[in-house]
């Protein structure tokens, strides 16, 4: 299992760095756009919709083109980027709330709520990745972040891991490998943007910036499990190898990029985005 996993990150992570660097930003809204679409199709197995129902496949179609629009309307009017920002920041507000009150109450994955966690994100990767000459760079870093700070969790928690951090959520995760992926997340948004940005960026806005980001990557993580959870599921599907499905590999991004790219637009900026 150990091997599957680890054949099927290094490939998926070869691809992704591949597709971030050298495709154009239309091309990257495409692959955006069909990874929306994938994700989709699980959130529909997790609501348990039946499959023959006729209007899966219009909500699945609507997703995709959301994805689509959304690019535009968030490269072409940057204040709807903070709309959406915020929007995750109530959703993981709430998700944190449940996790202090170490409540049992999980959420349902319905289907507007699968509109909200999906599309967000996957459509805010073109407009990063399309700023100039530095777009590619500033999306390959944040997904550096999220990577990092999971397999940073992951090492910590299977070493020096006791406390649950999670228990009625996520019984695997603990506060010592949330702290560690955190600090190595952390550590590595502030040298990666620093590389794109230099000395343009503030270090303090900075660091504040990666800390809210990684705190956002594992409340996201947590609000799938909640939602897997509530269901019956261990994992949202079987795409990948090894890793279960594809929301159980993008959630972390899925609210870490929103709340990257609302404080990138307004708060850091030093490219004059938009």
């Amino acid at each position: 299992m150990f091997r599957q996993r680890l054949v099927t990150a290094v490939v998926l992570g070869l691809a992704a760095v591949t597709s971030i660097l050298y495709l154009p930003t239309p091309s990257v809204a495409l692959l955006t756009t069909v990874m929306a679409i994938a994700a989709a199709w699980e959130w529909i197995h997790l609501s348990q919709v039946p499959k023959k129902n006729p209007l899966v496949w219009l909500y699945i179609a609507a997703i995709g083109g959301l994805v689509q629009v959304g690019w535009r309307v968030f490269d072409h009017f940057p204040e709807t980027v903070f709309v959406a920002a915020a929007m995750w920041a109530v959703l993981l507000g709430m998700v944190a709330v449940r996790k202090y009150q170490n409540s049992k109450q999980m959420v349902s994955p319905g289907l507007i709520l699968g509109v909200l966690v999906i599309v967000p994100a996957l459509a805010m990767v073109p407009v990063l990745h399309g700023q100039g000459e530095f777009g590619p760079r500033l999306v390959l870093a944040i997904c550096a972040v999220i990577w990092i700070g999971d397999i940073g969790a992951y090492g910590v928690g299977k070493c020096w891991g006791s406390r649950l951090l999670a228990p009625n959520i996520s019984p695997g995760k603990t506060v010592e490998g949330a702290l560690g992926g955190g600090l190595l997340a952390v550590a590595t948004g502030i040298v990666g943007i620093t590389i794109i940005a230099g000395a343009t960026v503030s270090l303090a806005y900075l660091m504040l910036t990666m800390v809210l980001v990684s705190a956002a990557a594992v409340l996201a993580d947590l609000l799938e499990s909640m939602l897997k959870r509530a269901c019956g599921k261990k994992d949202s599907g079987q795409l990948l190898p090894g890793h279960g499905g594809l929301l159980d590999r993008i959630d972390s991004l899925l609210g870490a990029v929103p709340i990257f790219t609302g404080l990138w637009f307004f708060w850091l900026n030093p490219f004059a985005i938009g």
